[in-house]
């Protein structure tokens, strides 16, 4: 099964603990000016985060409405809807291809991310120049 294929969400039990991937919404951005405006808004509900010179992480800190607690665990009450988006069906495996830099973001919101995308604990670590 290649990582991508793989299932990290409803049956995982790290899933089930965690849920962090549904308790905010996040993107990057290259754009020093919409990490500049978004940081300028009057809430707590919204962060950001500088990753390098040009590379923002923007959070909006508000949980999916569709994430229940049950006993413990978490649960998606849409899971196996149509409705359920494609971020959802696929993370963390859709952060394969993503930079180094964003993928090491990741890897602090989900302990899965390496694990889904087949890398080893020091991949992030490496230096891209030092593959010839």
């Amino acid at each position: 099964m290649t990582p991508s294929e793989t299932d990290h969400s409803q049956n995982s039990e790290v899933c089930q603990k965690c849920a962090n991937c549904c308790k905010a919404w996040w993107r990057y951005t290259n754009s020093k000016d919409q990490a500049m405006r978004a940081s300028l808004l009057d809430t707590d509900k919204i962060s950001v985060a500088k990753i390098n010179e040009n590379l923002w992480k923007i959070s909006i800190n508000i949980p999916c409405k569709e994430l229940i607690e049950k006993d413990g665990k978490y649960l998606c009450n849409i899971y196996n809807s149509p409705d359920r988006p494609e971020f959802c069906r696929t993370y963390p495996t859709n952060c394969e291809g993503l930079d180094k830099e964003i993928i090491a973001e990741e890897s602090k919101l989900c302990s899965l991310i390496k694990e889904a995308l087949g890398m080893q604990d020091d991949d992030l670590d490496r230096d891209e120049g030092a593959e010839q």
